[in-house]
């Protein structure tokens, strides 16, 4: 029978999968879950590559998603600005 990943059997798994994920350092990632060393760390993120790959693209969608909110919604404000600049010089040349 293959040994238990220590990374794997640990109760908090979900929340050192989330600092892998969030790119925090092997070695401080296993001095904050206090259990499984940097190296039982490294040899996880091997093992469940696929699900933290995805959880990786999912956060870069999600950030993707965000950016271009607040982009539009930036281009948005700048797109009424404008128009109310050209009605305003409209009414301007049109001396009122």
């Amino acid at each position: 029978m293959p040994p238990t990943c220590r990374t794997c059997s640990h109760p908090q798994r979900a929340e050192i999968d989330c600092a892998i994920i969030a790119g925090v350092s092997l070695r401080n990632i296993a001095q904050r879950f206090k259990g499984p060393s940097a190296w039982s760390i490294y040899r996880h993120t091997k093992h469940v590559q696929a699900a933290l790959l995805a959880g990786i693209r999912a956060k870069g969608e999600a950030l993707a998603e965000r950016l271009y909110a607040e982009l539009t919604k930036g281009m948005d404000c700048e797109a009424e600005a404008a128009w109310r600049y050209m009605e305003v010089l409209g009414q301007h040349a049109a001396g009122r």
